[in-house]
């Protein structure tokens, strides 16, 4: 074998082995989001009405799960630099196929409350009593006043 040949054989396995790794990272990272059936997702409009948002998505859990605790957690920023910020719990019903989901948050804090504009969105789903098979999604969202 040539010097040439043998350079261009080992560009090309070099070369060859970096689509490998990449797809290779991107479903390790992929894992625990996927994890066991489970997944979440925010849609990205929501709404304001009377200070009180309104969040959509979408989540999927094991057929043979009993069920599935959502929470999903709204914050944003505030009068005089303090968060609005609330959360709520929700229990799901786990089919295997995918479902949506919908949620209706009130400021935590008294006096507090959402207006029409950019607020970060947490969703976390995670099958009965498995937090391992846990699946989250995170967003900024621009609410719109309805």
């Amino acid at each position: 074998m040539s010097v040439l040949t043998k350079s261009v054989a080992r560009r090309a396995a070099r070369w060859s082995a970096v689509p490998a790794a990449a797809a290779l990272a991107v479903v390790v990272a992929a894992g625990p989001a996927l994890a066991a059936g489970t997944s979440v997702g925010i849609y990205t409009y929501g709404s304001v009405h009377a200070g009180r948002i309104s969040v959509t998505g979408a989540y999927q859990c094991p057929a043979g799960s009993r069920y599935a605790d959502l929470t999903v957690t709204a914050t944003q920023a505030g009068p005089h630099g303090r968060a609005v910020t609330s959360s709520v719990v929700e229990r799901l019903g786990c089919t295997g196929r995918v479902l949506p989901w919908g949620a209706t948050l009130s400021p935590r804090r008294r006096g507090g409350w959402f207006t029409a504009g950019n607020t970060r969105v947490v969703a976390q789903v995670w099958p009965a009593g498995d937090r391992r098979g846990q699946a989250e999604a995170s967003l900024v969202l621009n609410a719109a006043a309805s």
